[in-house]
């Protein structure tokens, strides 16, 4: 069994408190109607199950100047929207967290219309920002940053695209009040902040097992892992991966002889993690490399072992994982694995000036790990 404590780097802040009071989410979008109202109805529910209200205004023009200059308006705020698809080419959004005067600006290619792929991209980062937001983390840049990634994306603050025509219709949608919404709420995932490389830290212990060979040659190990996630908002984001654990003592043998064997042993991996609905998963390769300290064992008793000594391997390595989210911060961790051995070892008996091979671990080595874990925040 593979025993594993992991400090976890989630791009994302600390839960926040199910208590939390009430709070709005404010939205001006200008252009394509359908997409707005498409967005629109997607977000209503998903804010109202967590106790966000939506405002929602449409205008005839956003201007980026107008946009970057907003002040913080309070925590009842806890976000304001600005949505600009009036454009056949691109689609602009811009998210300011109100409370720490840092802006999201984010720039989708269109072809010619706002399909159903724009507007689920769209959905995606404006959900991703608000559960960073709800979390109690920062999204984005501050306002000199922001100011640059504008001028160097669009090109100007000026209007990138004013409208000839004044549009003026707002509506607001107050979300309901439940008793008791901690109870009907899901459990939001911890989700990558855009652009700064935001972290949260957790702890996870669990249980697992690898194997040098099957039957009676497998292994426990406490292992501690850190897991460095890159900041994105996307469905896909690259992230590494270092572990540092000890193989307990274990004893592997045969007939005439066996070894005693620990160690520690290192992995560092690099991969891509995802989101499935209120899960994560992770893919990563990397290299590793193991320290072992070898103690044979006679069983006969014409012949003597020779003295303990240590062994070293330089591994190649796998993983994928899968994450459930359990609770608002906890979370279920699966891994399988496997690691390859590229040096080789085997243990030999010597006799009269011949060895034979008596024990010989797999070049590939599988292995397992479950673990629950929970996020502390920082």
């Amino acid at each position: 069994m593979l025993v594993q404590f992991s400090w976890l780097w989630l791009a994302g802040t600390a839960s926040a408190e199910t208590s939390a009071p009430l709070r709005s989410v404010d939205v001006i979008a200008a252009g394509d109607r359908a997409t707005s109202l498409a967005l629109q109805a997607r977000l209503l529910p998903w804010l109202d199950a967590r106790d966000v209200r939506l405002s929602w205004a449409f205008r005839s023009s956003i201007e980026p100047r107008k946009v970057l200059a907003q002040e913080t308006s309070g925590e009842a705020v806890l976000a304001r929207i600005w949505l600009d698809v009036r454009s056949t080419d691109r689609a602009i959004l811009y998210v300011v967290d109100t409370r720490g005067e840092r802006f999201l600006v984010r720039v989708l290619p269109v072809s010619g219309d706002y399909d159903e792929v724009t507007r689920e991209s769209l959905g995606n980062i404006l959900e991703s920002a608000i559960d960073v937001l709800l979390l109690g983390g920062e999204i984005g840049l501050t306002r000199e940053s922001a100011t640059a990634q504008v001028q160097r994306e669009l090109g100007s603050l000026e209007d990138p695209a004013p409208a000839p025509t004044p549009v003026a219709a707002a509506t607001s949608s107050p979300a309901p009040a439940p008793a008791d919404r901690a109870a009907e709420r899901e459990a939001p995932l911890p989700e990558p902040a855009d652009s700064d490389v935001l972290v949260i830290t957790g702890v996870s212990i669990g249980a697992g097992v690898d194997t040098l060979s099957g039957n009676d040659a497998w292994r426990i190990a406490p292992q501690a892992s850190v897991y460095f996630f890159g900041a994105s908002a996307a469905s896909l984001a690259g992230f590494g991966w270092f572990s540092a654990g000890y193989h307990l003592p274990s004893t592997w043998s045969a007939a005439e002889a066996g070894v005693d064997l620990h160690g520690p042993a290192l992995h560092l991996l690099g991969g891509v993690r995802g989101r499935v609905a209120r899960s994560v998963w992770r893919a990563a390769l990397g290299v590793g490399a193991e320290l072992t300290h070898v103690e044979p064992k006679s069983f006969d008793d014409e012949a003597s072992p020779v003295a303990a000594f240590w062994i070293g391997a330089p591994l190649v390595s796998a993983r994928v994982a899968f994450e459930p989210y359990l609770a608002e911060r906890w979370f279920l961790s699966l891994v399988l694995g496997a690691d390859l051995d590229l040096a080789g070892h085997h243990f030999d008996i010597a006799e009269g000036g011949t060895r034979t091979p008596l024990l010989e671990p797999w070049r590939v080595r599988p292995l397992a790990l479950m673990a629950v874990g929970f996020d502390l925040g920082h």
